[in-house]
C-alpha cells in the first residue's frame, strides 16, 4: 500500500513540474512560445464559428505576435515596426470548408466563372463586408488583403486591419464581424476579450 501511495506521489509530482515548465515555457521561450500562445484557442485570441459548411477562424494577432512571425526583423527594424502597428486591431479571418481538402474557392463551383468570382471578391470586395466593434466606436476596415494560395490548401485567408480612433492600444472587448457573401452565411461576429489581449506577458499586449 506504502508502494502504491509513494508511486502516486511521484506521478502527480512529475505532472506538477511538466505543467509548471510548460506553463513558463511562452514567457521564456522566445518567438516561437508567443506563436504557441496567441494560436491556442484555450487563450481567447483565436475564435472558430461555424456556420453550415464553413468554419471561419478569427485569429487576432497583437503587434509582439507579428513581428515574432517577422523574423528577418533586427532591433531597429522592430522598433519602426512597433510603431507602425501602434493604434492598429489585426486579424487574420481563414476560411474552410469541413471536411473538404480543397480551396474553399473551388467548393462547390460549377464553372471556372464562379471560381473566378470568388477570387475577385476576396481580392478586391472583401474588405467592406468587415466591420470592428470597439467600446463606443464601431470601425470600418481600414487595410485588406487577401493571402491567394493558388488553391493549394484548404483554407482561404483574409488579413484585415482596423485603426483605433482614441488609443494606441486596445482598451475594450472587440467585436469582430463579417458579411460573407461568398457562401451566404449572413453576418459572422466574434468577441475578443481585453481581458484575454491584457494576460499576455507584459510589454506584449498590443
Amino acid at each position: 500500500m506504502k508502494r502504491v501511495i509513494r508511486s502516486i506521489f511521484y506521478a502527480g509530482s512529475a505532472l506538477l513540474c511538466i505543467f509548471t515548465v510548460s506553463a513558463c515555457s511562452w514567457h521564456r521561450g522566445g518567438p516561437e512560445s508567443l506563436i504557441q500562445y496567441v494560436e491556442n484557442p484555450v487563450h481567447g485570441l483565436q475564435k472558430a464559428v461555424a456556420v453550415g459548411p464553413c468554419v471561419f477562424t478569427f485569429q487576432y494577432k497583437p503587434a509582439a505576435y507579428i513581428i515574432s512571425m517577422e523574423h528577418h526583423l533586427d532591433g531597429t527594424s522592430e522598433k519602426d515596426r512597433l510603431r507602425a502597428l501602434d493604434s492598429m486591431v489585426w486579424f487574420n479571418v481563414a476560411v474552410r470548408v469541413s471536411g473538404y481538402n480543397g480551396s474553399p474557392l473551388k467548393y462547390d463551383a460549377q464553372s471556372m466563372a464562379v471560381y473566378q468570382a470568388r477570387l475577385n471578391y476576396y481580392l478586391n470586395d472583401a474588405r467592406r463586408d468587415f466591420y470592428l466593434t470597439c467600446g463606443p466606436d464601431s470601425l470600418a476596415a481600414s487595410s485588406y488583403w487577401f493571402e491567394d494560395n493558388q488553391g493549394l490548401t484548404p483554407m482561404a485567408t483574409m488579413v484585415v486591419g482596423f485603426r483605433l480612433r482614441h488609443a494606441a492600444t486596445v482598451q475594450h472587448d472587440l467585436t469582430v464581424a463579417y458579411y460573407d457573401r461568398v457562401f451566404r452565411s449572413g453576418i459572422i461576429k466574434t468577441m475578443i476579450k481585453v481581458k484575454d489581449i491584457n494576460a499576455l506577458p507584459k510589454g506584449h499586449q498590443s
